[in-house]
């Protein structure tokens, strides 16, 4: 009987772990604009990693701002990232692990080597940036982060 409950045990626990790995979170679609990013496209396992700030049509969680996480293969060109906020149609993915405060600041003279520095994009009045706010975090479908090995 006892082996009968471990084996249940060990069952139950195999197929909880399967639902939670088949289901990964839902893809939204969410329009808005790049409206500052990290500006660091350092390439890592042949990766670049990027962050950016998006300014969206329909605010989350009373935020008209979102923090999105990406990256992509080194040399990819993937212009609206820096170029001047145009609407783009993002594919992400909620990430309620990396919501955050912004922090940072868009001066490298006021960079203290600890917060990151971010560039606005052309055209941006970096007055609305959402500094000291606490920011929904998401990751990109598109671009999906690549682990660092």
């Amino acid at each position: 009987m006892k082996m009968m409950r471990t084996r249940f045990a060990l069952l139950s626990s195999l197929v909880l772990t399967c639902i939670v790995y088949a289901h990964p979170s839902k893809v939204e679609v969410i329009r808005g604009q790049v409206v500052a990013n990290t500006g660091l496209l350092s390439c890592l396992n042949g990766y670049e990693y990027e962050s950016v700030v998006v300014r969206i049509e329909s605010p989350v969680k009373n935020s008209k701002f979102i923090f999105v996480r990406l990256s992509f293969p080194c040399g990819t060109n993937v212009k609206w990232v820096a170029d001047a906020p145009i609407d783009h149609q993002f594919r992400l993915q909620r990430n309620l692990e990396c919501d955050a405060v912004l922090e940072g600041t868009l001066d490298p003279a006021g960079l203290d080597g600890k917060e990151p520095l971010w560039v606005s994009a052309k055209g941006i009045d970096t007055t609305e940036l959402p500094f000291g706010k606490m920011l929904p975090c998401y990751d990109s479908a598109e671009f999906p982060v690549s682990p660092v090995v």
